[in-house]
This record gives structure tokens, sequence and C-alpha cells, in this order.
């Protein structure tokens, strides 16, 4: 299963919204029914102080709530 995203910037961050979950098969895309979709995902990147980015993915089901929350910070290698 793929997500096509939508991208915006918010701050100093760029956040990337889910727009709809599919599969493909033999290059044809198959949408899946938002009923059967793990939910709305969000993905973060944003800038930190001395070259670093922090990265936090969440994907929140309409009926579940939130079924998953990451965060991390991530620095060049080297510096």
């Amino acid at each position: 299963m793929s997500v096509a995203l939508r991208v915006r910037v918010r701050g100093d961050a760029f956040v990337f919204c889910s727009d709809g979950y599919f599969f493909q098969v033999f290059n044809r895309r198959w949408r899946v029914p938002n009923w059967l979709s793990p939910g709305a995902l969000t993905a973060t990147h944003a800038e930190c102080s001395d070259g670093r980015f922090e990265f936090r993915l969440e994907v929140n089901h309409p009926r579940f709530g939130l079924l998953i929350s990451q965060s991390a910070v991530f620095r060049e290698a080297g510096s």
C-alpha cells in the first residue's frame, strides 16, 4: 500500500499530509476506501539549531485515535 502526499509550509517546517491511500498492481492504481485506510498521516520536517532537523510522523485514525507517533532528531554525518 502507498500513500499520496500533499506538502505545505508551516513556520520553518515542511508538513506532508496524506491525500489518499492506494495500491498498485501491473501499473494500475486502486484507491483504498477511506473506511479501510489506516488514518490521516502527517510527517513534519522541521529545522533545529546547529544544522539538525526533527522528523515527526503521526498516523491518526478517526475511530481509534492516534496509532503511531514517532519523533527523531538528525544531523549531517561528520558534523
